[in-house]
C-alpha cells in the first residue's frame, strides 16, 4: 500500500468533512470524521458532480447536497443504484495525522444493498 500523510487530525473535528486532491490520486477525495471513525470516498457525485463533502452525513451515509443521492461511507454503495457506487480509500490516524491509502479499495462489483 502507498500511504500519503494529509493533515493533523485536529484540523478535522468530529462531525466535519473536507475534500482533498493530490496529483497522485487523480480524483478528489472526501474525508469524513464521524462517530464511527474516519472515512474517505470519491468526493464527486456521479449525478451532477456535486461535492459530497459539502453534504450532510447521517448514520454513516452522506447525502449529495444537490439532489440528495445517498452514498454509504463504509463502501461507497449508492442507494439510488448500485451502478453508481464510488471508490473508497483506506484511511487511518497515525501520530496525530490523517493518512490515506492512495491505491484505494477498488471493488470488482458494486457493494450489496443494506439488509
Amino acid at each position: 500500500m502507498s500511504w500519503l500523510k494529509l493533515f493533523p487530525v485536529s484540523e478535522l473535528p468530529m462531525g466535519y468533512s473536507r475534500s482533498f486532491q493530490h496529483e497522485q490520486l487523480g480524483v478528489e477525495v472526501g474525508i469524513f470524521h464521524t462517530p464511527d471513525g474516519l472515512f474517505a470516498i470519491e468526493n464527486t457525485c456521479p449525478h451532477h458532480e456535486a461535492s459530497l463533502s459539502d453534504g450532510p452525513v447521517k448514520q454513516g451515509v452522506v447525502y449529495c447536497p444537490m439532489h440528495f443521492w445517498r452514498f454509504r461511507l463504509q463502501d461507497g454503495f449508492c442507494f439510488t443504484g448500485p451502478q453508481f457506487h464510488l471508490k473508497t480509500y483506506a484511511i487511518e490516524i497515525r501520530e496525530g495525522h490523517v493518512w490515506l491509502n492512495t491505491v484505494g479499495l477498488v471493488l470488482d462489483q458494486p457493494p450489496s444493498s443494506p439488509v
